[in-house]
C-alpha cells in the first residue's frame, strides 16, 4: 500500500521515553521522544498534534491526536501498531488510519474533531 498520510490517537503513559506507536515498514515510522512527535522516513512531513500543524508535543495520561502527511508516497509493507523492532508502546492507541493520499489541513481538522465530544464546523 502506498501511503500519503497516517492518523492515530495515542495516550502515552509517560513522555520521558522514546517510543514508536506506528511503524509502516521498518524505516518509516511515527516516533515520540520526550513528548515530541517526529516522522522518521517521511519526505517533508507535516506533523499535526490535536489538529494543529507544526504542533509536535503530546501529553502523558491524556488522549492526543497525531496526524502526519508526507510529500512523497511511502510503501507500507510491514505495518506494526504499538511496536517498533522489539519495543512496545507504553500506553493506548486508537483509531489508526492510513491514507493512500495526502490529507489536507481541513481533512486533518475534520479527523481530529470527529472524535471530540464537541464538534466544530467544517
Amino acid at each position: 500500500t502506498t501511503v500519503g498520510g497516517v492518523s492515530l490517537w495515542v495516550k502515552p503513559m509517560a513522555v520521558n521515553v522514546t517510543e514508536e506507536p506506528l511503524d509502516l515498514n521498518g524505516t518509516a515510522y511515527v516516533k515520540i521522544t520526550n513528548g515530541v512527535v517526529s516522522a522518521e522516513g517521511f519526505t517533508a512531513p507535516t506533523i499535526y498534534v490535536n489538529g494543529v500543524a507544526g504542533a509536535t508535543t503530546v501529553t502523558a495520561g491524556t488522549w492526543n491526536h497525531i496526524e502526519v502527511t508526507t510529500a512523497s508516497a511511502i510503501n507500507a509493507s510491514a505495518v506494526n501498531v504499538g511496536k517498533y523492532s522489539t519495543i512496545y508502546f507504553n500506553g493506548s492507541i486508537d483509531e489508526v488510519k492510513i491514507y493512500t493520499y495526502r490529507p489536507t489541513a481541513d481533512q486533518v481538522k475534520l479527523d481530529y474533531n470527529q472524535s471530540s465530544a464537541i464538534r466544530f464546523g467544517e
